[in-house]
Parts: structure tokens; sequence; C-alpha cells
């Protein structure tokens, strides 16, 4: 009866919003400009030319505790239309404006240093002392968050940094944001202390955590943070991955008609399956009893941090426990690859292979790329899912495939992975560039009512501060699209945001000192990966958030334009390091001892 009327008065478009996030976010932001809460599902009734004059979330069949019945709404914007349309143009020609006054743009402003000092302050501000990460109600793992107080940590000295970064990670891995039996997070918990999550398990969540854990690992020179980083792989690989190689979105909440059921155990259930020993370990271990934490006397496993998580009889009960729970109806999987997410995964995977030594998980990489770089290409664009008639990618499927091909250059040393990223970036930056405004677009419709520009880090990075990254480091490498005008122009359009709300633009912050600190700049020749290995082990041995680690070998020829390679010599054998600061270099090294004191001197420089 509802589909009746809206064919008979309207003409519906449904938005995927995973498929055209550039549409989504533009008119959930014209929700948000007529002073209603957003969220999903949205409704929103614009004109033929796409300006929005009345939105609303939801909207129940009958009216209901104040919200007036969707039938309703439908009449009375049906009858607004054609007996006041003036008033309603009127209306839409407003909310227009003001979402073409809220585009940043370049205007040469200033950036105050201070604004590194305020983004930590305000981190301290709203963190949550009591169970770690920010806020106090249901709490989101915010990676690029947590990435930065691990930059503060290592670039700024600040141990608060590292006790809140330590505090954050060893609470989301013992909660119910965790699948402590399959590996990998949920997407956020509904209460404040990490304990009951909204069970959906998303891509890009598992993507940027397993960065995130391997990075700790080395900073805080915490071993458990590896295991959680392998439990995040094994989750993509075994859950995720498709058949085609890539890997699905997500995973829903439900199964069975209900959130959570696949996920939740009782006492009883444990007790009927399990040797009876296994059963009083594993109730202990993961807090289940007989009153549980959740609905019907169920429970959410949270792991008891008196028992180690890698204990031997834990971990073969733990086995067990999941075999019982493959056997139960899974949740549906969205099986769309979007490009950007899997880009997310490619980094991630490169990253945390180069850190923790697996070369298992940098071939999954390798294969990650070639897969992505693959995808047809209409004007230079890439898609945004690896889906026959996909739409063309946003700034994020760009910028993100870019920077974890950079990644994968620094893990693998092979050449072609940087000559992928400029060619990509080449191909795709003038679709996106604003020469005017300065900065980035976040989409290359030009036939959207606003195209928009954000440094907002939410579920995912901000493409923009991220893609100003990756070409930061394309300028340590000496290439010269490093010097994209983009870069600087973008910096400036977000001077705005670093000056009133620095902590919640981290990802912008990060690229802002990227640009302001001196690059260090490691190059490993080598007459063989073997004799590299040695001086690349002596680079992973931190974390070095300003550096790029370059790779020379014999008969590499197709390096003329990274000038970061000019006057490099090979030796015939064994190998040599080049440590320098902004292209001023000291004498190569040769063992890793004098690695370790060149590189020592060069960050104390920067």
């Amino acid at each position: 009866a509802v589909a009746a009327v809206m064919n008979r008065d309207f003409v519906n478009i449904k938005v995927d919003r995973e498929e055209r996030p550039d549409v989504d976010a533009l008119y959930m932001d014209a929700i948000h400009a007529m002073g209603r809460h957003g969220g999903w599902p949205a409704s929103i009734w614009m004109t033929a030319d796409g300006r929005p004059f009345f939105a609303g979330t939801y909207f129940p069949p009958n009216w209901r505790q104040g919200h007036p019945a969707f039938r309703s709404v439908l009449s009375q914007l049906s009858g607004g239309w054609n007996n006041d349309r003036g008033r309603l143009l009127k209306g839409g020609e407003a909310i227009t404006k003001k979402l073409q006054s809220a585009i940043p743009v370049s205007d040469n402003q200033k950036i105050s240093p201070h604004c590194v000092s305020r983004a930590f302050e305000g981190l301290q501000e709203h963190w949550d002392e009591a169970s770690g990460g920010w806020g106090h109600g249901a709490k989101f793992p915010m990676p690029p968050s947590l990435d930065l107080l691990l930059r503060f940590g290592v670039i700024h000295r600040k141990p608060m940094a590292f006790v809140m970064l330590r505090k954050a990670l060893d609470a989301m891995d013992a909660g119910g944001l965790h699948d402590h039996l399959g590996g990998g997070f949920h997407r956020y918990t509904v209460d404040p202390d990490w304990k009951v999550p909204h069970f959906e398990k998303m891509l890009y969540d598992n993507a940027q955590l397993l960065r995130t854990y391997a990075r700790a690992s080395v900073a805080l020179d915490e071993p458990r943070y590896a295991q959680v980083a392998a439990g995040i792989v094994d989750y993509l690989e075994r859950d995720l991955r498709l058949e085609g190689g890539a890997y699905a979105s997500s995973e829903d909440a439900d199964s069975d008609g209900e959130e959570g059921t696949f996920y939740v155990w009782t006492r009883q259930e444990i007790h009927d399956r399990l040797h009876p020993a296994h059963a009083a370990l594993f109730c202990r271990a993961y807090q289940i009893d007989s009153s549980g934490n959740f609905e019907h006397g169920t429970t959410v496993l949270n792991r008891s941090l008196q028992i180690q998580p890698d204990d031997p009889g834990l971990a073969e009960v733990r086995e067990k426990v999941l075999a019982i729970r493959n056997g139960r109806n899974r949740p549906a999987r969205d099986d769309k690859a979007v490009v950007a997410w899997n880009a997310l995964a490619l980094s991630g995977l490169a990253c945390a292979g180069q850190l923790l030594n697996r070369a298992d998980w940098i071939e999954r990489a390798r294969e990650l790329a070639e897969i992505l770089l693959q995808a047809p290409r209409r004007n230079g664009l890439l898609p945004r899912t690896l889906d026959e008639n996909a739409p063309d990618g946003v700034l994020e499927d760009h910028a993100f495939l870019a920077e974890g091909l950079v990644d994968l250059y620094e893990a693998t040393g092979e050449p072609e992975w940087l000559h992928h990223c400029v060619a990509l970036l080449e191909g795709a930056l003038p679709s996106f560039y604003d020469a005017e405004g300065g900065g980035f677009f976040r989409s290359a419709n030009e036939t959207l009512l606003v195209r928009q520009k954000s440094f907002e880090d939410g579920a995912e990075p901000s493409g923009m501060s991220r893609l100003v990254q990756t070409l930061l480091k394309l300028r340590a490498f000496g290439h010269a699209i490093g010097q994209h005008p983009g870069i600087d122009s973008s910096l400036s359009a977000g001077a705005h945001a670093l000056k009133l709300r620095p902590g919640s633009v981290p990802e912008l912050l990060t690229a802002y000192e990227r640009s302001s600190r001196p690059a260090t700049q490691v190059v490993i020749a080598a007459a063989d990966s073997q004799s590299a290995n040695a001086l690349t082990s002596v680079y992973r041995e931190q974390i070095r958030p300003d550096a790029v680690l370059a790779h020379l070998r014999p008969k590499t020829s197709d390096l003329e334009a990274f000038t970061l390679f000019d006057n490099r010599e090979v030796p015939s054998e064994g190998a040599r390091a080049y440590v320098c600061l902004d292209y001023t270099c000291k004498l190569p090294v040769f063992d890793p001892e004098s690695l370790r004191s060149a590189l020592s001197e060069c960050e104390e420089m920067s």
C-alpha cells in the first residue's frame, strides 16, 4: 500500500550507500542542514535537479510516539508539491546554499604548530579513563585516533599517549568487541565498557585494526598484539575471502532472525557440549555464568585477564567451541568487494607482514594488489566495487589503493608497485583535483548538486588526508607527482579544521606533520634480497612514522623518475644503507649497528 502511493506520486530512487558514498554523504549532510538527526534508512525528497527540500530517517507505517506515518508524510509532500511548490523550492534553494557554503576552500591560512599539542589535549579531554577509548556511551574502535596516539608516543615522546593506546587496545582485545573464537572485531559496542557489541563485522574496521595492532606490537613491544593481528588475518581469509580473491564487505549482525545468536552462549550449552574440565576452563576464561550478560541469559564472550589467551589448554578448547559455533546458521555476508576497503586490507597485510615477519601476509597483499589493479577503469577511474557495471570509484578508492601500493613496495622492494601507484594517481587526480578551491573532491561526478570535500575521519579515514600523506611519501622518494599543488592547497583548506578541532581530524594532522617535518629516507642497496635482510630488519625494529624505506637491487633500471636513487651504487656483494634527512645523506653504512646509530641520529635531528 505504501509502495503504491510512492509510485503514484514520486520518482523513487534507491541508493546503496556503499556503492555511492558520495551521494549518501551529500544528502546526509542535507538532513543535518535541515536541523534533523541523521541516520539510516534515510528518505530525501528533492527536485528533479537534486535540490533537497524535506528529509527524515525512520517513518513508521502508522503514527507512533509522535512519529508521523510514512503515508501521511507522502500525502502532505505530494499536496505541497502540487499546491505550494514555490515554498518547497525556496526551502530547497536555502538548503543547497548551506551545503555549498560548507565546502572547505584553500585561503592561504597559516596552520599553527600548536594544533599538534591541542590535538593531544583534545584526545585526553574526551578519554574514558575507566574503560579506555573515547566517550561514555557506545564505543567505536576509531583506528585513526589510535594511530595518532602511537604517533604522539613515537614522534613527540609522550608517555601518556602510549598509556592511552595500550589501555584502549587491551580493552578492545579483552572485551566483547573482539571475536575471541573466530578472530576479528565487531563494529562497535553498545556500552562504554566494550562488553556487548553490535555484532556486524566490517572489512574496513578489521583492515585498519590489522595495521594498528601490528604497529602497536612493535612500538609497545607487546607480543599479544601480534596474536590479535594474526586473528584478524585468519578471520579475513576464512570468512570474508571471495572466490575471486578479494574480500567481501561485511557480515550481518543477525542470524535466525535475531541479533547476535551466532556469537553468544549459555553456560548450560558449554557444559552440555564439552568435557567438564574443558567447560569449566572455558567458562572461567570468558566469564560465562548462569545469568549471562546479554539477552535471554546468554553471554557475549569477554576474556578474563586472569587466564592468558595463548594458554595451550585454552587454545585447544577454543578450537572445539569454534567448531561447535561453525555448525550454527551463519549471519549473511554482503559479497560486494569494495575497492577502497580491499585497499585498506592490502595496506594492513603489507604493513603487518613486514613488521611481524609474515611473508605469507605479504604474498597475500601481492595477490590482492593484482586483483585490484586488474579492475577495468573508465577515464582513468577505478570502479567502486569489483562488480560488473559498478559505478566509478570515489576519492577513497584511489587514495587507499595508492597508499597500499606504496606500503607493498616498502614490504617487498619490488619497484613495479611504485610505478602502479604513480600511474593510478596520474590517471585519477585530474578528475578529483579542485584547481580553483584547492584540495580534492570526494567524487569525480560533476553532475552532483554539490561536490564535497571531507577531512573528517569516521569509520573510514579521510580520503583526502590519506592521499596527501601518500603524495608526501612519493615526494620523499623523489617523484615529481610529490610536488602536486593539491598537497599544499589541501592543507590550507583544512587549516580551519586543524585550528578548531585538530583531534577530530587525526589523518589531516598526520598529513600536516609529515609536510612540516623533514622526511627520513633510507635506501638499502644490496646485491640480493638475502644480503639486504640484516639491514632491513634494523629499519623495522621501530615504528618510523615520517620515514620511507627504498630498495635498490642490481638491474633495477626503471627508477629514473625517483631522484632518491640518483648516484646510489649497488655493491657487487653484501649490502649498504644510505640514511638521509630531506636528501641530505650520511655516508653509507654496512652493518646493522652502524645503521641503528645513523637512524637514531637522524630521528633526533628531525
